[in-house]
């Protein structure tokens, strides 16, 4: 199998020197923002952002996209050794013809290598959640899109769990469409919800949540009273729901998340309080931020449908490997922490909260990333 990649980068150092880059991107970034006087200066400026924020997002596909083909990057094995001896099974084309059609095309028609494969999968992914961004924070694009790399989902997103993390792509632009008033953008949502689902059936625990959202949870504070009560539940009858779930054959990969297979450094079973803390503070922070009257239905909508599908992992967090579960309510992680410091003027220093936003978000990763391989 190819081994190829960015030579000068082995495997076993990708993932320090993404951790690098984006410490590095802080650091600018921050030196950056301390020359706006204030936050309606930022909120007002027009710039280079967005030919930036397309320079990134360049570098960042071709880092992803030409990784080595490893055993340390979990699923990418599997999926060359599938691309690489044309693994075109019926049963999976039936149930999600997407992620095939791409696989097909990639191979049979295009005649691309592995490796070109795995940047033309990586491509899609992260184009579809920078259009997202773009349309959900406008002028703020660089801004948001430090926050979705720093997210602490998004290197499992990028190497690990490739298929699903199209499906979530087409999910969160999706949504991104819907919120649009007008019907055009509503219905090209919901075809991108369809195009996510057939790509990964994980998604449409998203997309669900989104829509449920929308038109039915109307006040935070349902969603609030709905996730505290899912995380009593959990706490009393998590046995319960992970054996229901199980029983109930949505999806054969999620029916895995609950045996007993260690494929990775943080699949272990137990409750998750660390997973559970790291979700909760963009919940913390929407609470406050309803709590100064100044949020709006955008921002309403997209914290439900991520207090939703989280909640619905919080559920069976005691599972093995529970960690795919949460990554399907992180899609919107990044989304729901930025869209209060990035969209609503409603905190003093608000440039600063930003800062501490995005440096909390890499202070996480390093303090995983050195928890893990303390654990190893």
């Amino acid at each position: 199998m190819a081994e190829g990649g960015w030579q000068m980068i082995p495997d076993y150092a990708y993932q320090w020197v993404w951790y690098i880059f984006l410490t590095i991107l802080c650091i600018n970034h921050s030196f950056a923002l301390i020359n706006y006087n204030s936050f309606g200066n930022f909120y007002n400026r027009k710039d280079n952002s967005y030919n930036r924020s397309l320079l990134l997002l360049f570098v960042v596909t071709l880092f992803f996209g030409l990784r080595p083909v490893s055993i340390l990057f979990a699923d990418m094995t599997g999926y060359a050794y599938s691309y690489e001896y044309g693994d075109f099974m019926i049963s999976e084309v039936k149930k999600e013809p997407i992620w095939q059609i791409i696989k097909y095309f990639s191979r049979e028609v295009l005649g691309l290598s592995t490796h070109m494969w795995f940047l033309v999968v990586a491509a899609i992914g992260f184009i579809f959640k920078f259009a997202a961004c773009r349309k959900l924070f406008g002028p703020h694009i660089y801004t948001a899109l430090l926050f979705l790399f720093t997210s602490f989902s998004f290197w499992s997103n990028g190497v690990t769990i490739i298929r699903s993390n199209i499906g979530m792509a087409f999910a969160v632009y999706g949504i991104a469409l819907f919120l649009k008033q007008k019907m055009k953008s509503k219905l090209l949502g919901l075809f991108f919800f369809v195009l996510a689902f057939y790509s990964h059936r994980s998604t449409f625990l998203l997309s669900c949540s989104f829509i449920a959202s929308y038109y039915f949870i109307r006040k935070l504070s349902w969603g609030l009273f709905i996730y505290v009560g899912c995380i009593a539940l959990s706490l009393v009858y998590g046995s319960f729901f992970e054996g229901l779930f199980s029983s109930l054959g949505f999806d054969d990969r999620m029916s895995q998340v609950t045996t007993n297979v260690d494929y990775s450094g943080f699949a272990y079973a137990g409750f998750r309080w660390d997973f559970l803390a790291y979700s909760i503070v963009p919940i913390i922070i929407g609470w406050f931020a309803e709590r100064k009257g100044n949020i709006d239905s955008i921002y309403k909508y997209l914290l439900n449908a991520y207090i939703l599908s989280n909640a619905f992992w919080v559920l069976v967090i005691r599972a093995q490997f529970s960690d795919r579960f949460a990554s399907i309510s992180w899609t919107l992680y990044s989304i729901v922490l930025a869209y209060p410091l990035l969209k609503l003027d409603i905190w003093n220093k608000q440039l600063n909260k930003v800062q501490l936003g995005l440096w909390g978000q890499v202070a996480f990763l390093w303090l995983m990333q050195i928890y893990y391989v303390m654990r190893s």
